[in-house]
């Protein structure tokens, strides 16, 4: 259940612990003073501010070519097709509780004709020994980094080598799902090529960390990349202009990528905080990136509405999303941190979260 389903109210809040919304009169005043915005217009994603988009992050993940899409979806469904075509099979394996599986509708299976081989636990990224654990050989192997759905998390650097080396091992191609890349390199502390170093094509997003409009760019070889971008009108993601999408991804890697270690502190601080209080578990704690699930008690039915309006009676919104369990009575949402947190201090969110909890009326705790 959506706590956006309260939309009106999240509307009227002036501070937010994720990046503030805009209306659509605020993405056009941004747009129209990005620096960005002097650009000739482009044609189908033609451009020179687009060339330089491309230059930029392909040179960020250290690969030789890169390509914009419109739509993430599309892209990661072009990029495993590729490798799948490549091989002469139509295999991916990932992990169950892949976006890819969980949240676009049997895209991979029923638009792309691929067949998804699951990995591991559902709480939790695979492993090497879950690679090794596989009774067939998979055309290409894609790994989310993070993986949002079990709780933002990511395996260990040490891991991931471990991972990149099996593929390398076995010729089976590496793909990260990064739609929150910029973000997990913060948490690893470390530079984003080093991750994507390890990988043989990466897919990443800019409206989520970025805050950017919309739009991703997959990178990889020069061929790889040529066979990609032959897909992508197949796949209805060419459209005849994309600038804001550019610009606002532009504006993005200036403000917001320098600040993802900033965003990534913030969050733990949060979550160590926020676990401290009574019947409430922050996962992973401390979170690997700058987001985290937050269990706590309370009735789906009844509780959504509840914490819209208390949010808002608040003017701070910290939570979009509402979740059942599989424990009765206990729920889960997620925590993500923006730039809009610099406005709010920890003892606001501790001092909201804690006049939340007895509005919900429950007994029932998990400490």
């Amino acid at each position: 259940m959506l706590i956006d389903q309260n939309l009106h109210l999240k509307q009227k809040c002036t501070r937010f612990l994720y990046h503030p919304p805009k209306s659509q009169k605020q993405w056009l005043e941004q747009l129209t003073s990005s620096k960005y915005s002097s650009y000739d217009t482009d044609v189908y994603g033609e451009s020179e501010l687009f060339s330089e988009l491309e230059n930029r992050v392909s040179t960020l993940l250290n690969k030789p070519a890169a390509i914009f899409i419109s739509k993430g979806v599309i892209a990661q469904q072009i990029a495993l097709r590729v490798h799948c075509e490549n091989s002469g099979k139509k295999t991916v394996a990932l992990n169950q509780k892949s976006h890819l599986v969980v949240d676009e509708n049997d895209a991979i299976q029923r638009l792309s004709g691929l067949t998804t081989i699951h990995l591991g636990a559902d709480h939790q990224p695979f492993s090497v020994n879950d690679l090794d654990q596989l009774n067939e050989r998979p055309a290409v192997v894609c790994i989310e980094l993070p993986l949002r759905r079990a709780g933002f998390k990511a395996p260990s650097m040490n891991e991931l080598v471990k991972i990149s080396d099996w593929c390398k091992r076995h010729q089976i191609p590496l793909h990260i799902d990064g739609a929150r890349l910029w973000e997990v390199a913060a948490g690893y502390d470390c530079k984003i090529n080093e991750i994507t170093d390890l990988a043989d094509s990466v897919y990443v997003s800019f409206y989520k960390g970025l805050a950017g409009m919309g739009g991703s760019i997959v990178v990889g070889e020069v061929d790889f990349i040529d066979q990609v971008n032959g897909w992508t009108t197949r796949y209805g993601a060419s459209i005849y202009h994309m600038f804001p999408y550019a610009i606002s991804a532009m504006d993005g890697l200036d403000s917001h990528l320098p600040r993802m270690s900033e965003y990534v502190s913030r969050a733990r601080e949060i979550a160590l905080l926020l676990n401290a209080l009574p019947g409430v578990k922050a996962t992973p704690n401390p979170p690997v990136t700058n987001a985290f699930q937050l269990y706590f008690p309370g009735h789906l039915a009844e509780s959504a509405e509840l914490i819209a309006k208390h949010q808002h009676q608040s003017d701070i919104w910290i939570m979009d999303s509402l979740y059942e369990t599989a424990v009765t009575n206990l729920l889960m949402t997620e925590i993500q941190i923006g730039a809009g947190a610099a406005e709010i201090e920890n003892a606001e969110i501790i001092e909201l979260f804690s006049n939340i909890l007895p509005i919900l009326r429950l007994d029932e705790t998990i400490n």
